[in-house]
């Protein structure tokens, strides 16, 4: 796993790479290009570049294991830097308003280069297709400008997004496909309404400035549909994963069991690795377990649960409830094991079962003292670590453990 970790950390540099030498490329293109033509006046450039600072300001996210997809106001700058500006100029001002903002959020270097050189690729395209449907529908009217702005922002964003789902995939050890038909609906929702927003910004602007002032109230009214969609999207995911789950443990013995448990875990909670462990009774220090990371094979483990599950399992008796433990707050060895492998928390859900249903402790449903006791867990790495997650043979406490559903 450790092998296949690094291989994919491989893969992910050099795609960074090629992008970086490929946006380096698109500015110099964009440079050359303006030759002896009259520069802009400086407080537009300025103003589109605090313009793509702003706008990498995310409205929300869809999260893929440890990574996030974040969706911004990037198209509405596009679209309205096309018009402001020549469109060459946009090719330069977008790089730098993104590494302005990416360098004050203090994001790490490999992601400050990917954003800004998508960001330059991105806006090249856009203004290449700009220029070749101003070649073929030219003129200032209203259909024709809306032609071009539109193409242009939809050459950005198909651009944009074929990286980011590359990125994303590579990092999750996932198909690109997979990655980017999930997040296709929320892409192509964010993309109409962000080249609306632009074209309206424009037509606003043109016709009656004054009216520019309504922009910031419409445009927070399309942040509430954005993460309202998100959230119903993410509802109507939750709720098919678990029925296809349920319907997967009717009748599976223990083995199989365990293997829907941890795999409809991992799916759910967008996790990176989940165990499931389990003893005849509460004084058993023999225990049998299974553990699986996200895209990897099923693990069969025996042997002491203080040793499988250290630092976990002595709460998970004494408790018989659900607990996280915290990075910020908590103290000694579990604290120090989170801090050392980048991670912000830890939880465990411990379950009782029969030899006919599993279920939380606690629940109306379980069984008398003396049932098998077991805890399901599942964890993801933080967001601000590249560390690789715990091996199969050397589980930690120190893991982002997230409750299982062993229902």
């Amino acid at each position: 796993m450790a092998a296949t970790h690094a291989e994919d950390r491989a893969t992910l540099h050099r795609f960074v790479g090629f992008t970086t030498v490929l946006g380096v490329a698109c500015m110099a293109m964009a440079a050359a290009t303006l030759g002896g033509s009259a520069p802009p006046l400086p407080w537009r450039l300025a103003a589109v570049a605090a313009g793509f600072a702003t706008a990498d300001a995310a409205l929300v996210h869809l999260r893929f294991g440890h990574d996030r997809w974040s969706f911004n106001w990037s198209e509405v700058v596009v679209v309205v830097g096309l018009t402001v500006l020549p469109p060459a100029w946009i090719v330069l001002a977008a790089p730098a308003g993104v590494a302005a903002a990416n360098l004050c959020l203090r994001r790490p270097p490999v992601k400050v280069l990917f954003n800004v050189a998508v960001a330059a690729v991105g806006t090249a395209a856009a203004w290449l297709t700009y220029s070749a449907v101003e070649g073929m529908a030219d003129g200032a009217g209203i259909g024709p400008t809306t032609l071009r702005l539109v193409a242009a922002s939809l050459a950005s964003w198909a651009v944009t997004t074929a990286a980011v789902s590359f990125a994303v995939a590579t990092s999750q050890n996932v198909s690109v496909g997979w990655v980017h038909a999930k997040a296709f609906r929320m892409n192509l929702v964010v993309w109409v309404g962000n080249t609306a927003m632009g074209c309206l910004v424009v037509g606003i602007g043109a016709t009656e400035p004054t009216a520019l002032y309504a922009i910031p109230g419409l445009a927070a009214m399309l942040a509430v549909i954005y993460r309202g969609y998100l959230v119903a999207l993410e509802e109507r995911d939750t709720w098919e994963r678990l029925q296809a789950v349920s319907r997967q443990l009717l009748g599976a013995d223990a083995e199989s069991m365990a293997e829907v448990a941890i795999d409809g875990a991992l799916a759910l909670l967008q996790a990176e690795f989940a165990d499931l462990m389990l003893v005849e009774n509460e004084r058993d220090r023999a225990a049998i377990g299974w553990r699986r990371t996200a895209g990897g094979q099923l693990d069969r483990l025996m042997g002491d649960p203080f040793d499988l599950t250290p630092g976990s399992w002595g709460r998970v008796l004494s408790d018989r409830a659900a607990f996280t433990i915290d990075l910020s707050s908590s103290t000694g060895p579990q604290h120090d094991e989170l801090r050392a492998m980048g991670l912000t928390s830890l939880s465990a859900a411990p379950c009782s079962c029969t030899a006919a249903a599993w279920a939380p402790c606690g629940s109306a449903s379980e069984a008398p003292c003396g049932c098998g006791l077991g805890s399901g867990r599942c964890w993801r790495r933080s967001p601000t670590t590249s560390a690789p997650p715990p091996t199969p043979s050397s589980c930690s406490s120190g893991s982002v453990r997230w409750p299982c559903s062993t229902r």
